[in-house]
Order: structure tokens, then C-alpha cells, then sequence
């Protein structure tokens, strides 16, 4: 058997791509063994997937993933040299990795070493991926993520932070936080939750209430952008809004452009092709419109494309390079549809690409009056209901709508609601 896997592993120590098929058994059976070691909390009650079942499209079961994978001699893995054997390794989920750790003291040592990130970092494609954070809106010390590919919730935990928090923003593994360090104090923290990894950033430049915080990784740093809801030193709203930008290799804050006057900032933003772009008196159908800062030059401008008529309660999300809007269509005083519409540059108008089955909308509208917000991530986009653990996502690949698995923990008691942010949770993303 040793033998056997002696030209696979010869080649994984030459192409970081690896593509042999004896060693994707070999991962996939690792994968397989540590699938039954929790490190996450989860729940698996028979009942909540017996509503699944039901809610959940036909299509859409058969879309998951099936593994099958070969049970293999332990001993092949005793006998592997260490740097075979972190190779291996750096394909396997984080959800693995994680329950690996666990498993003795060996693993440990190689997940969290340094030649094994760097190992995991230089994949040739990276693994990436698509997960979903979600957060409570008031400060706590966890948060949920939502795992596509295996159709399955996590809870992790955020214990090792210092203050209790909510998730403001987010970007590749790292979730930005904002906490009250000190009674009154507001600060915000960057961490990376699977490895426990955390940085509190230095006081803003200007006094801010409720801001926009959106965030930026790069391949060695990051950076975090704060927008509009500035105060004066006296607590005093101010007219002249600005924002400002925090740099990891500086480790300081700096103005950025002015924002636009007359521009009442929504929270909730995303960033697309080199550009954020905000939603602007969201409330207000004809002052309802889109901003967009370019990231390199500090620029802002208005978005010239028309809104969509009768649009209510919009939200702005990107999925694999494209920049949509979700949002209502209100139809005589009440909502009548839920429609997601794409930006087009080239003629600058939002195109309608998808449409909520009548079927789902019924089902959610009926019960109360539906709010809702969206985060896109990868080829989702997701749906959180308002004062439910209900959940919709929507594959902009095949205009395909189907519910997500409930998780009473996710969306807490009835009368919360839940912030959702893209996530790619990995061990080698630096704080």
C-alpha cells in the first residue's frame, strides 16, 4: 500500500496543484474521518430537518454533495514525512482543520505552523471558501456561519475577544467588530475567528454614532473605511460628512473625500471591482439613490443609473464581480414582490434578473409585513427574513431560489434581527 502512493506523493512535493487521484483519496479520507470530530457547535434536531425536507427545492437536493470516500490504513498517515503530510492537509476544509486540532497534539502543531499556512496560502487555485457570517444586531460573544457547500450552520465562538461585539464588516477570513471596550466607548476590532486572532484599531479621527464600515484585504494587510454619521465633540450632528481610512501597515487613520451633502448614508455596503458603493435616503422613494467611492483615488460619485420604480427596503450585494440590488416593489401600499436587479455599466441601468417564486413570497408575506436584508457571497445571495430564522438564498447562476436549513441559534429569540456578511474562514489570514 505504501508503495502505491509513493508516485502520488513524489508529485504533491513538486506541484503545489496537485491533481493526482490517489491523493484526493487521500484527502477526501482524512476529510471524512475528521467529519465526526466537533470543534462547532451544531444542532441536529430530526424535526428541524424534517421542515428542510419539505421547504427545501427538488432541484436544490440534488445539487449537494455527496462524498463517498475510501477508508484507508491508518498507518499510511503514521508513516508520512511531515511535509507530505501538511500538503495533504491544506486541502481539507476549514471545518476539518479545525476538528483536527483536536484530534492530538501532532496535528495541532502542524495545522498551526508556519510552513503549513504558508502551504495553504500558496494553493494553486486558493481554496476559498463561501461562507456566510451572521450576527445578532445586539453585541454578543458568538456569531453564526453558514457553510453552502455542506448545506450546514456553525456557532463560533468569539470568547477570546474583549469585550462583547456585532459584526460591522468583513473581508476574506477577517470579520471587523465593533465593541464597547470601556462604558461609552465604542471601538472597532479585527480578528480571525479560527485562529483566534485579534487586533483592536486605534481611535477614529472624528467622532462618529453609527457609521459605515466596510473593509479591504490585501495580500499582507488590510484596510477598514469608515462613512458619514460624524458628531461633533459636544455630541452634535454634523453636516459635513466625511469618512476615513485605517491602514494595517500604518496602523493609523486618514481622511478620505468628502461624502456628497445631502446624503443620508444606509448601513450596508459593498464592494465591487476597485469601488464601494453605499445606498443613500433609502427611506425616501424619489431621493433614494447609490453612491460610489472609488478605493484607489478617494473619490466619490453619484451612481447615474435610475432606480427601480417602486422599490422599497433595498440592499446592496456582490457575487463573483457583479453588483446587484435586492429589494421589495411595492404595489398599492403594500409589497407585491421580491426582485434582484444587476448593474449595467455600459448602459448604466439596473436590469431585473431574478424574481422571487410567488410560492416563497406568499408563504413569508402572509404571516406579517416582510423585511428583509441581503449579503451576497461567491454565486449567493441571501436572504435574511426580519423576526425569523427563516432564510432564503437565491444561485445567480441558475436563477434558482431555495430556503436554508433552519438554526434556532442563528436567528435567536423572534424579535431579533440577523446582519449577514461574506466570510472565507482559513487559518493563515493575519491580523
Amino acid at each position: 500500500m505504501e508503495g502505491a502512493f509513493s508516485p502520488a506523493l513524489e508529485n504533491i512535493t513538486i506541484r503545489e496543484d496537485a491533481e493526482d487521484e490517489e491523493v484526493r483519496t487521500m484527502v477526501g479520507a482524512l476529510s471524512s474521518a475528521l467529519e465526526d470530530i466537533t470543534i462547532i457547535d451544531e444542532e441536529e434536531d430530526e424535526e428541524e430537518q424534517e421542515y428542510e425536507d419539505e421547504l427545501e427545492d427538488e432541484s436544490c437536493k440534488n445539487n449537494r454533495r455527496s462524498n463517498a470516500c475510501e477508508e484507508l490504513d491508518a498507518s499510511i498517515w503514521s508513516n508520512l514525512p511531515g511535509d507530505i503530510l501538511e500538503r495533504v492537509l491544506a486541502h481539507l476544509p476549514v471545518a476539518c482543520l479545525a476538528r483536527a486540532r483536536t484530534v492530538c497534539k501532532k496535528l495541532n502543531q502542524i495545522i498551526l505552523s508556519n510552513n503549513f499556512l504558508s502551504a495553504q496560502a500558496d494553493l494553486a487555485p486558493p481554496r476559498r471558501e463561501s461562507w456566510f457570517a451572521m450576527f445578532q444586531t445586539e453585541e454578543c460573544s458568538k456569531f453564526s456561519a453558514y457553510d453552502p457547500d455542506l448545506n450546514r450552520w456553525y456557532e463560533i465562538p468569539l470568547s477570546f475577544l474583549p469585550c462583547q461585539v456585532r459584526g460591522v464588516a468583513s473581508a476574506g477570513g477577517l470579520l471587523c467588530c465593533r465593541g464597547e471596550m470601556t462604558p461609552g466607548l465604542l471601538a472597532l476590532l479585527v480578528c480571525n475567528p479560527m485562529t483566534k486572532k485579534c487586533g483592536v484599531l486605534p481611535p477614529m479621527l472624528r467622532r462618529r454614532l453609527v457609521p459605515v464600515v466596510s473593509m479591504q484585504l490585501f495580500h499582507h494587510h488590510f484596510k477598514v473605511l469608515v462613512a458619514g454619521d460624524d458628531l461633533h465633540p459636544d455630541g452634535r450632528s454634523v453636516s459635513d460628512l466625511t469618512c476615513e481610512v485605517f491602514d494595517s501597515r500604518t496602523n493609523r487613520w486618514t481622511l478620505s473625500g468628502s461624502i456628497p451633502p445631502n446624503s443620508e448614508l444606509e448601513l450596508g455596503s459593498a464592494i465591487c471591482n476597485g469601488n464601494l458603493y453605499l445606498l443613500t435616503n433609502s427611506s425616501s422613494p424619489s431621493l433614494c439613490g447609490v453612491l460610489s467611492f472609488n478605493l484607489q483615488h478617494g473619490v466619490w460619485s453619484k451612481v447615474q443609473a435610475p432606480m427601480p420604480r417602486n422599490l422599497t427596503i433595498p440592499s446592496l450585494v456582490e457575487c463573483s464581480g457583479r453588483l446587484f440590488m435586492v429589494g421589495g416593489v411595492v404595489k398599492k401600499i403594500k409589497m407585491a414582490s421580491v426582485r434582484v436587479w444587476e448593474l449595467c455599466e455600459r448602459s448604466m441601468a439596473w436590469k431585473e434578473v431574478a424574481r422571487m417564486k410567488d410560492r416563497m413570497f406568499r408563504e413569508l408575506s402572509d404571516k406579517k409585513e416582510l423585511y428583509f436584508t441581503a449579503v451576497g457571497h461567491g454565486n449567493l445571495i441571501c436572504i435574511l427574513i426580519f423576526q425569523s430564522t427563516q432564510m432564503l438564498a437565491l444561485d445567480i447562476r441558475t436563477r434558482s431560489w431555495f430556503w436554508l436549513p433552519r438554526y434556532a441559534s442563528a436567528g435567536g429569540s423572534e424579535s431579533r434581527t440577523l446582519l449577514g456578511y461574506p466570510f472565507n474562514p482559513n487559518l493563515y489570514t493575519v491580523v
